[in-house]
């Protein structure tokens, strides 16, 4: 399940964002009632009723419900305080920070129902708003003139919390969006059969360590199953495919410091720097590899090996480093198989 857009996470959210707008239109309750502005004071006790319902409505699930309602009622609240009290409290910044909600909402409904919630259109119906309030409070004089510090302080509190939400959602969307960029580059250069890096990943993987001058000291293993083919035509592709997870797991198991890739359909790939360990190790994977046995169809097919092994060296590119270790490998093959070049 994705842990950032699921249904509990939506719901959640919404949640949040009820109680957030209930406690900002609870306190305006009290201000505009010490400011003697009754009309506000009571357009805001309607608001408050407006999200203690939404309360239910979330529980229902219903998200685009709420923020229908959510994107209507903060309009609606705009146009009425416009021609009350002016736009000098800044009350109208309010529908700068709404389309990035909208947006946010958008997404979830393609997430979760692959069908939008029609965020463009109420981010558009938002601007055209935005800018017919300002044409009004040019030609229009308000209800009541608040005084200065109170159109100040006011201004800057919905300042701070429109600019605070806007970077909260968008730091959610901006880490997501990393987050699954990153994912989608594994799962893209991840083997689906062994798990182990693909041949691409691999080939990306050396071409940094070359072109930032970190290759110094590496070398690279290619092995390759010599009776894949065997095995497949005998045993099927069951039994091939299981001695290509086995050939996978020893790999992992017996070189836990090198980097593991699968190459071809029957090759793999090892990239390592410990040079001096460097015999010992490829006789302790050989010894590993004499040990694995298939078992399909209650038969037992032991696996031929053939290694070949290339060390880098300064000024050689990436298709010379692996045309060495593939020369090597070849030599390997031809000489008999189950053995080792380097």
């Amino acid at each position: 399940m994705d842990r950032f857009f699921n249904i509990k996470v939506a719901v959640q959210s919404a949640r949040i964002l009820s109680m957030v707008l209930l406690v900002i239109h609870a306190w305006f309750i009290f201000y505009f009632d010490v400011l003697g502005v009754w009309q506000m004071r009571d357009l805001n006790v309607i608001s408050v009723l407006v999200y203690i319902v939404c309360f239910w409505i979330i529980q229902k699930e219903k998200i685009d419900w709420f923020i229908s309602i959510v994107g209507t009622e903060v309009l609606t609240h705009m146009l009425i305080s416009t021609y009350y009290i002016g736009i000098e409290s800044g009350l109208q910044f309010t529908l700068l920070g709404m389309p990035i909600v909208f947006f946010y909402t958008d997404y979830f409904s393609l997430k979760l129902r692959a069908r939008g919630a029609h965020g463009t259109v109420y981010s558009i119906i938002y601007m055209i708003s935005y800018i017919c309030i300002e044409l009004f409070a040019r030609y229009h004089a308000p209800v009541y003139q608040l005084p200065e510090w109170v159109n100040f302080y006011t201004r800057l509190a919905v300042l701070i919390i429109t600019f605070s939400s806007a970077i909260l959602l968008a730091y959610v969307m901006t880490r997501y969006a990393y987050t699954m960029e990153k994912n989608l580059r594994e799962l893209a250069q991840t083997d689906a059969l062994t798990g182990l890096m693909d041949r691409y990943g691999m080939q990306d993987h050396l071409r940094t360590e070359i072109r930032e001058k970190h290759a110094a000291g590496c070398w690279i293993l290619l092995l390759t199953l010599d009776n894949y083919e065997e095995i497949r035509e005998t045993y099927g592709h069951v039994a091939s495919d299981q001695a290509l997870i086995e050939i996978a797991n020893c790999l992992q198991r017996e070189m836990p410091n090198c980097r593991c890739a699968r190459w071809d359909s029957n090759v793999f790939v090892l990239e390592g720097r410990n040079q001096q360990n460097e015999q010992k190790q490829e006789l302790r994977l050989m010894d590993a590899m004499q040990k694995i046995h298939v078992k399909e169809l209650m038969v037992d097919a032991s696996l031929q090996i053939s290694v070949g092994v290339a060390t880098y060296e300064d000024g050689m590119e990436l298709e010379q480093f692996i045309e060495s270790a593939e020369q090597k490998l070849h030599l390997a093959k031809y000489n008999g198989g189950n053995q080792v070049v380097r």
